[in-house]
């Protein structure tokens, strides 16, 4: 059977080029490029049944033209940013996602972030390039209420390092959870009680828009809001509209409407936003276990298919 890895940016291609032999030695890679428009798929899948695909979209148009394709390996969990899993479905393509491969790295960006809006540090690195000498006033969060909304892996783990800093840390999620050190409240109680929340829910229609400008209103005035999760959870002209007037003191994000973040964009004006370029989940050891699982994947579609080849 043979698989095409769309989008393999250098570093996941080596990895992918030591671990699929093997994991998958009866299995045939090709590989693409980072960066590959979504109009070459269908050509260089060249009728391949299995698409490996990092952050590339599946338009359905292009889709219908991926003759032989049965299944996608998607590196990661936000499939739905790019592709629609149902109408694939319905087309005789699978969707598979990657879960819980990168939830330390996630977090860990997810702190680092909550870090730079509680202390400015992207400003006073910009000021000091152009020769000033900001010093700005900074929030100590020891102490402090962190909220998460959603509690999955990554909010775990936010959690265990929050708990570390001593912060008090409350959880929303949709449905009920129990952990330590976590106390579990109301969407409306953790808006109004926490001085920073980190968003860690999956985006469906649900959830698209959750933090909209009647929520954000709720929050206390100046909160520290960071997303690692989806951009489209947060109403982005909200968002645009409370940084300006202060209602949300400062955003750390490292997630967007849009990918890649058009340039000019309105968020790339406001001094109190640091921006990350989707990389939370970027480190050595969360793309190995991204690779590794998404063999594992291709592993099982093999059984599946007897080893027949395609």
């Amino acid at each position: 059977m043979r698989a095409v890895f769309v989008d393999a940016n250098p570093a996941l291609r080596a990895i992918a080029e030591a671990v699929g032999p093997r994991a998958t030695p009866s299995l045939e890679v090709t590989y693409g490029h980072a960066g590959v428009r979504p109009e070459a798929i269908p050509e260089l899948l060249a009728g391949a049944p299995i698409a490996v695909i990092d952050h590339t979209a599946l338009p359905m148009a292009i889709a219908r033209r991926c003759t032989g394709l049965a299944h996608v390996v998607f590196l990661g969990t936000g499939a739905r940013s790019y592709m629609d899993p149902e109408a694939l479905a319905a087309i005789g393509i699978a969707v598979h996602i990657i879960k819980g491969y990168g939830d330390t790295a996630v977090a860990e960006c997810a702190i680092g972030l909550l870090f730079a809006a509680a202390r400015g540090f992207a400003a006073m690195d910009r000021a000091m390039r152009q020769g000033a000498w900001l010093r700005t006033e900074g929030t100590q969060l020891g102490g402090k209420t962190l909220g998460l909304i959603g509690y999955g892996g990554i909010a775990a783990e936010v959690a265990r390092l929050a708990n570390g800093i001593g912060m008090r840390v409350v959880a929303w999620n949709r449905t009920p959870r129990v952990a330590p050190g976590v106390e579990f409240v109301s969407i409306e109680r953790l808006l109004c009680e926490s001085d920073a929340v980190s968003l860690h829910l999956l985006l469906d229609d649900a959830t698209r828009g959750f933090l909209s400008s009647e929520r954000i209103a709720t929050m206390k005035r100046g909160v520290l809001l960071v997303n690692t999760a989806r951009g489209a959870l947060v109403d982005e002209d909200a968002l645009v509209a409370t940084l300006r007037s202060g209602q949300i003191g400062h955003a750390g994000l490292d997630v967007f409407a849009v990918e890649p973040l058009p340039s000019g964009h309105v968020l790339t004006t406001l001094a109190n936003v640091t921006l990350s370029a989707h990389s939370g989940f970027r480190t050595p050891e969360a793309n190995t276990r991204l690779v590794e699982a998404a063999f594992a994947h291709c592993a099982r579609i093999l059984a599946a298919a007897g080893g027949r080849p395609g």
